[in-house]
């Protein structure tokens, strides 16, 4: 008997590829269809219901139709977004969130190939871009297939001290608290926020951080200095150094670029 393929294939596609975005338009949005945001250079922090953490090259960020996702740049993003519909009602063996590709090349040409399909002629080229768009979602499946066997199970004790996380971003020591309350050394609790999340937990805090600098950039007129106790650094100089590796650009700069 031939077996079948035991996955949805992606129909009614439609693809964008971005250069270099600086900044989300919406810090959050849903879609009434599957998406996926395949990074090509660049880098942004997620969330999607339980699954978040860092995007960057080589990784696919899926997400399902009707579910938040929310997101910022943390280095200019250079991504093909990618829609589709799905024609099943069973989600529970489907990718979403960060899928990493093991693939790098594979990847890297089906990007180039989106990326150069002129879109003005997009009825035209459609199937090429549907072929190139299905065969990224073809790698999140086997990706996600292989994580399958291996991933360890949620860790409640990791999303209590990401919600606590999220709340004490200004904490000096905020990283030593979140282990002390779960009873953890420092080693043992970064071991198991990576395990449980993909991310380092420092790597965790400072996207939190840098997202919470941003937001009063732009909602506050604070020194930098009084912005930069309430994200947990010292002074403004320690926060313009980490803004400025984080982002490409200045905390000043940022504020006059993007301030209405």
């Amino acid at each position: 008997m031939q077996e079948t393929w035991p996955y949805p294939f992606p129909d009614d596609t439609e693809w964008t590829y971005w250069h270099r975005k600086e900044t989300f338009q919406l810090a959050e949005d849903t879609y009434d269809k599957w998406v996926m945001f395949a990074v090509e250079a660049g880098s942004f922090r997620y969330r999607i219901q339980r699954s978040e953490g860092t995007a960057e090259a080589g990784d696919v960020v899926v997400c399902p139709p009707r579910v938040r996702f929310e997101r910022e740049v943390i280095e200019p993003l250079s991504f093909a977004f990618i829609s589709f519909n799905l024609r099943t009602d069973d989600v529970s063996r489907l990718p979403q969130g960060r899928v990493r590709i093991a693939d790098a090349a594979r990847l890297h040409h089906d990007l180039a190939r989106l990326k150069a399909l002129p879109l003005h002629e997009a009825a035209d080229w459609g199937p090429y871009g549907a072929h190139y768009g299905a065969d990224i979602w073809l790698q999140c499946l086997e990706a996600a297939g292989k994580r399958e066997e291996t991933s360890p199970p949620s860790d409640a004790e990791m999303d209590t001290a990401v919600a606590w996380l999220r709340t004490h971003v200004g904490a000096k020591s905020a990283l030593g608290e979140a282990a002390a309350r779960g009873g953890l050394t420092p080693v043992q609790f970064t071991r198991r926020f990576q395990r449980a999340y993909g991310i380092a937990p420092q790597q965790f805090l400072l996207s939190l951080r840098i997202a919470e600098a941003r937001k009063l950039l732009l909602t506050t007129d604070w020194t930098l200095d009084r912005i930069a106790l309430s994200c947990g650094y010292e002074n403004g100089f320690s926060l313009s150094r980490s803004f400025m590796r984080a982002t490409g650009m200045r905390p000043s700069r940022y504020r006059e670029h993007h301030r209405l």
